[in-house]
């Protein structure tokens, strides 16, 4: 009998204003459901889902959520366990707003985890659920304390997730499928691995990333504290390991351009600093036609013009077609008569950027050996470039 009142249009109605009430009187929220329908083998379908964040403006939007919700009793006192999940071209908008140091998502939560009647205690809510389906979703995150105001834009976002769930502040999911645009330019077409979101720390563990042209395999920690989101270049705390990598080059010179497309390499070895200033100790780099590298790395300003490559320890195999290849701008003015050396063999510090190279070491190529102090200045002027070699 409630089946068929809850198809009445009018019924399903009254059904959503009577949910989205309760949620906006006990928790200080502002939302809205268009429908609530429920089916006879108990899933709830929510149409036209609209959450307000705290400036009134759009927090979240979803065309459908379906639920199979196991317990309505524990629903409403807070541990909202559902047999599954799914989402309807649902989009989020997570805003840091001018002289705030919270985003908008993180104040949503926090209502759901503030006791605002001091007659009863208020549990934190937890939500979860086996399986969660994310159709075409959209995710924008910006800050208007940052000089880059847009911070990231998931597009096309697909996602298959298993044991979700949502506790307090705190997000876990396994990742079974995912598969996303970002920045309207890098495409991900696979993301796999167990995440674990809190405001203070996200982390992606044994991953696996695929793009057109490259893999990941390895694990990766995000140190997020003191709202350290608001300028991720230079402040978000990363650690990541590379059990695996099949790098393209494609990938990276959209983001700098140094870097030119089309080369691969392989990677293995453990990173951690900032994107702006990522550090490790030992790493094996390989590919192209003739090159591998073995040493200590230091990358500053990678995404920028402005980059900078340090090496103190470093034994590598190349040759000027490489580096020609990889590195245009840098290696591209070089004669013939630094190509007639062949594959080379070094073991040396290196200082590079774009317009600098700066090398001392030792030297084997096919014309013998030499133990070298390279400084090159103006690199990117070409046929006008300088150079001292001692």
């Amino acid at each position: 009998m409630l089946f068929f009142i809850f198809t009445i249009p009018e019924v399903q109605t009254w059904a959503g204003g009577r949910v989205t009430n309760y949620l906006n009187d006990n928790y200080d929220t502002n939302l809205s459901i268009g429908r609530v329908n429920i089916k006879l083998n108990g899933q709830v379908n929510l149409e036209d889902v609209y959450v307000e964040d705290h400036k009134q403006d759009t927090l979240i939007y979803a065309k459908a959520i379906g639920a199979g919700i196991l317990s309505y009793r524990n629903a409403f006192n807070g541990d909202i366990s559902l047999g599954s999940l799914y989402l309807d071209t649902p989009e989020v908008f997570i805003t840091t707003y001018k002289d705030e140091d919270k985003d908008s998502f993180t104040i949503f939560l926090n209502k759901f985890s503030t006791n605002k009647s001091p007659e009863r205690e208020v549990k934190p809510t937890v939500i979860k659920t086996p399986t969660l389906e994310i159709v075409q979703g959209k995710l924008v995150i910006t800050d208007y304390n940052n000089t880059s105001i847009d911070i990231l834009r998931l597009d096309d976002l697909n996602a298959t997730i298993n044991y979700f769930e949502v506790d307090d502040l705190t997000v876990t999911a396994n990742l079974e499928q995912v598969s996303t645009r970002i920045n309207n330019s890098l495409t991900l077409e696979k993301v796999a691995g167990d995440l674990r979101y809190h405001p203070d720390e996200i982390s992606l563990a044994d991953f696996t990333i695929h793009t057109e042209n490259s893999q990941f395999e390895g694990t990766l920690l995000l140190d997020t504290r003191n709202n350290a989101l608001q300028n991720f270049n230079e402040e978000v705390g990363i650690e990541i390991a590379f059990a695996k990598a099949h790098v393209s080059s494609s990938d990276i010179a959209p983001y700098s351009t140094a870097i030119a497309p089309n080369q691969n390499l392989q990677l293995v070895g453990d990173f951690s600093g900032t994107l702006n200033d990522l550090r490790t100790n030992d790493v094996v780099i390989s590919g192209m036609r003739q090159t591998r590298f073995r040493g200590d790395l230091r990358l500053q300003n990678i995404t920028s013009d402005a980059y900078r490559i340090i090496s103190n320890r470093a034994q590598a195999f190349t040759s000027l077609n490489d580096l020609k290849a990889l590195l245009p701008s840098t290696f591209g003015s070089l004669g013939e008569e630094v190509k007639r050396l062949g594959r080379v063999r070094t073991v040396t510090t290196l200082d590079l950027s774009r317009t600098r190279v700066n090398a001392k070491g030792n030297l084997f190529s096919e014309l013998g050996e030499v133990n070298f102090d390279i400084l090159m200045t103006d690199v990117q002027l070409g046929d006008r470039s300088s150079y001292t070699l001692t």
